[in-house]
């Protein structure tokens, strides 16, 4: 057995877990359907967001208005009303690392994080309190049973990216909005930020050499995806098409024209992301990024094949991509070894030790001092998964510094209470002797923990 498997794919095994007797079919169980959020409480909707994150932007200016002759007061009101921020914010981190840590799919969960990054939604507007919580859940989630393309058009036509991206400022110059701005003696203007993240990030990436002109015509298929904007709720509306905001007419993107199918304009991107869903490019780029992401930092070419086959295979069945994926990892477990993300890291310690409540844990300062809260990366990119950007002294340190934190504070951290430290090497390292050798000299359960939480063997996997 490679116990190393455990911690590549999920977070490793609790106390009360047993050890699987067939590591992959236990994998691969996890992949069919979508686990339900187990948090007890109440899990926001986008709905909720929207509702929110109004409220938010309503107070705000009441605040501005009623205490514009005081500002100290009007800062104090300020802040109480950015708790409001804070407590949302907080309140969706927990519900993420829940299922990570108490949720009976391990697997699934890393594979909603690995999505998620990779269709990550930067920081802007408070979104990352209130939006990106419920766009995990709702978009990236919900569609990790089905293909690739519904995935990709999800993601790309959802509130979260159109309004993170811009999408919603193209007004093009001969989109009936941008007429009317030439007579009123203003420029009309495209924006390419969606486009270009569509093509470099999401699907085909650079290695399909794709051109300035092609972001431009891909911009101009794209214009007129928006929130819809109302007086009553601002932004806070669902996505919708607006023929008056889109550039009419026919548009080239990697060598294939695409013009308008039956009486909606809208159905171009629709096509356009089909196209993009089926690239080779793309495949080759999301199958190194699950090797890289599970398996190291360099995946060969014998690694990435399976996966591309099986995307070739399945059109793209996300399940079946993963299933596969499953099955390369297991080879590799014990032989490659991988750097986990602080995230990750974190969440493994809580499922190990047997955690069974984050309710109390103030994690968005932890993740800050870690350097990775997972709703706020710093570029559209997402967060990075390679040892380079992890593996600095500070990063580190502060590694130690928590491991040694939470294992003198079990109960802050709701680990268990008898936790059984031969138990927990045994079920998730594949040289657990080696490393109860080398803990011989540690007498007590807590100096032994933060030495494994801390230890090389926890950062990688």
């Amino acid at each position: 057995m490679r116990q190393n498997f455990f911690r590549k794919v999920g977070y490793g095994l609790g106390p009360n877990e047993p050890i699987p007797s067939d590591a992959r079919k236990w994998a691969k169980e996890q992949l069919s359907s979508i686990p339900a959020i187990t948090w007890e409480g109440h899990v926001p909707t986008m709905e909720d967001g929207f509702d929110e994150h109004l409220q938010h932007v309503i107070r705000r200016r009441e605040i501005r208005e009623k205490y514009a002759d005081d500002p100290d007061l009007q800062d104090q009101k300020g802040r109480e009303n950015y708790r409001i921020v804070d407590n949302a914010h907080e309140y969706n981190l927990q519900i993420r690392l829940h299922q990570a840590v108490v949720g009976e799919a391990p697997v699934f969960e890393r594979l909603v994080a690995f999505w998620s990054n990779h269709f990550a939604i930067v920081e802007k507007d408070e979104n990352q309190s209130f939006i990106v919580g419920p766009y995990q859940r709702e978009v990236i989630r919900k569609n990790l049973t089905g293909s690739f393309e519904n995935l990709v058009t999800d993601a790309t036509t959802s509130w979260a990216m159109i309004v993170s991206l811009d999408n919603g400022e193209s007004i093009p110059p001969g989109s009936k909005k941008g007429q009317q701005r030439k007579k009123e003696g203003r420029t009309p203007t495209i924006n390419e930020n969606h486009a270009r993240e569509l093509l470099e990030l999401h699907t085909v990436s650079p290695s399909a050499q794709f051109t300035q002109d092609d972001v431009i015509q891909l911009a101009y298929i794209m214009s007129g995806w928006k929130a819809k904007w109302t007086e009553k709720r601002k932004k806070f509306n669902p996505v919708f098409f607006d023929k008056n905001y889109h550039q009419p007419g026919k548009f080239t993107v990697l060598g294939k024209t695409y013009k308008q199918r039956g009486l909606s304009s809208e159905a171009k991107l629709l096509d356009v992301l089909k196209d993009l869903s089926a690239n080779p490019h793309t495949r080759e780029f999301l199958a190194y990024k699950l090797c890289r992401y599970f398996i190291c930092d360099k995946p060969s070419n014998d690694m990435i094949a399976p996966i591309v086959k099986t995307w070739d295979e399945t059109n793209g069945d996300l399940p079946s991509i993963h299933r596969t994926l499953m099955d390369v990892v297991y080879e590799y477990s014990g032989v490659e070894s991988k750097i986990t993300t602080p995230e990750t890291w974190f969440a493994q310690m809580l499922r190990m030790g047997g955690t069974t409540d984050v309710s109390k844990l103030e994690l968005r300062w932890l993740y800050e001092d870690f350097g990775h809260n997972p709703f706020m990366p710093i570029q559209p990119n997402g967060w990075p998964d390679t040892e380079l950007e992890w593996l600095s002294p500070e990063l580190l340190i502060r590694r130690i510094a928590y491991a040694k934190h939470i294992a003198a504070n079990t109960r802050k951290f709701g680990l268990e209470r008898k936790l059984n430290v031969g138990d927990v090497l045994d079920k998730n390292f594949g040289n657990a002797d080696e490393i109860k050798q080398w803990l011989g000299e540690f007498k007590f359960q807590r100096a032994a923990l933060s030495q494994i939480f801390a230890s090389k063997w926890m950062i990688y996997s």
